[in-house]
């Protein structure tokens, strides 16, 4: 398995100690932390290292800790002000006032989640109670004050750094869209299975059929368009042409941006089985799903691969492991960073998030802050200054 299979066998049996040393000088500039969480029975953990420190702090576990997340997610995609501001102002009195003297004048946090705290958004928790009747947009959030990027663990992030890369270039999108109500989804198909299993009406509609995505078509141009002002090479696959069979045909190991605007779904009892809905398939030996388990086995050399697309930040929680879902099967197969979803997003605000995004990234803007304006942005707006709409996507990576 070393021999032949270097990359699993690093991923599965490769557990040495990391270097403090090593980490600070590729990884922690001077106005960076690295905030690493380990939630035991009783007590949070928290490790917090900087350039100069590591800080060790023992945060009392409340019981409901688990509800809490939930309860602020709740409040965030129901509009429930109320439940909102009460939860994202005590998760933030619980997870970062403890460090603020750790972490000040920090203007990055890279946060390494544990278990649920997987499923929590940082940027959207409140350093100031907030009236529940207050605008959205006057609120204190965190991420008016950092940048926030996300890893799996510090080994991952070192050995994506890391990793030998031959030089890519150029933009390459998905978007199936799904306009063609009267095309119905092949059968058998174990896509269908999984969604109605998981009562995720995001994804179809009352008659079975696939939800369209119109705005996907114009988000994918619209980058396109970006980096064809900047005489970059970009492909684009819509509607009939996103197919699986169509994504085969392409080296994807070439391109630097990897963009899927679709639908996504998760699979919490078999990750694996989590997936990206593409179009419709013109084999019957091949569905028109990319599940997590083939993601594993692209080849792939992407600085970035979003995922415009629901939940797919979401997956299992496995003691020891955080999160398991799509994600690490795109970092297994050579993206050196991820944009994802924490839940059910609009695709019209989606749009507007990240064509403002790219607009940066093409730039030579750094992902992170290119993340945190267009965030800023949308918050700014009329019609998308909730939470709801721009905390949902995370940076995996810096």
């Amino acid at each position: 398995l070393e021999i032949d299979y270097p990359a699993y066998y690093r991923l599965k049996y490769k557990t040495a100690d990391l270097n403090i040393k090593e980490l600070r000088k590729k990884l922690i500039g001077k106005k960076d932390a690295l905030v690493e969480y380990m939630l035991g029975d009783s007590i949070v953990y928290a490790f917090v290292l900087t350039r100069k420190k590591l800080n060790v702090f023992q945060i009392p576990r409340p019981d409901d800790l688990e509800r809490q997340i939930k309860l602020m997610r709740t409040g965030l995609i129901r509009d429930d002000r109320s439940l909102y501001t009460r939860y994202a102002s005590q998760l933030h009195e619980l997870l970062i006032s403890p460090l603020k003297e750790a972490i000040h004048k920090k203007k990055h946090l890279q946060i390494i989640p544990d278990g649920i705290l997987g499923y929590l958004p940082f940027e959207a928790l409140l350093q100031k109670t907030a009236e529940y009747n207050s605008d959205y947009a006057s609120m204190d959030y965190l991420l008016r004050d950092v940048t926030i990027g996300y890893s799996y663990s510090a080994r991952l992030m070192l050995e994506t750094l890391e990793r030998n890369r031959s030089e890519t270039s150029g933009y390459f999108a998905v978007a199936p869209v799904f306009e063609d109500a009267d095309s119905p989804v092949a059968e058998p198909n174990e896509f269908l299975a999984a969604v109605r299993s998981l009562d995720s009406t995001s994804v179809l509609r009352g008659d079975g059929r696939i939800r369209p995505l119109p705005a996907t078509r114009q988000e994918t141009a619209a980058v396109a368009g970006i980096f064809g002002k900047k005489k970059k090479r970009n492909t684009l696959l819509v509607a009939a042409n996103a197919s699986e069979s169509a994504l085969q045909v392409h080296d994807l190991s070439t391109y630097r941006y990897l963009h899927f605007a679709t639908h996504g779904f998760v699979n919490e009892k078999e990750p694996q089985l989590s997936g990206l809905l593409l179009g419709e398939p013109d084999s019957s030996l091949i569905d028109n799903v990319l599940y997590a388990s083939e993601v594993y086995n692209m080849d792939l050399n992407a600085d970035l691969v979003v995922l415009s697309a629901c939940e797919t930040g979401l997956g299992k929680v496995v003691a020891g492991e955080g999160v398991i879902v799509l994600t690490r099967g795109f970092l297994y197969a050579g993206a050196k960073n991820l944009a994802v979803s924490l839940w059910q997003v609009s695709d019209l605000s989606t749009a507007k998030l990240m064509t403002d995004f790219f607009q940066r990234v093409a730039k030579g803007k750094k992902l992170s802050d290119s993340l945190r304006k267009a965030k800023l942005r949308l918050l700014e707006s009329e019609n998308y200054a909730s939470p709801y709409y721009w905390s949902p996507f995370i940076l995996i990576g810096k």
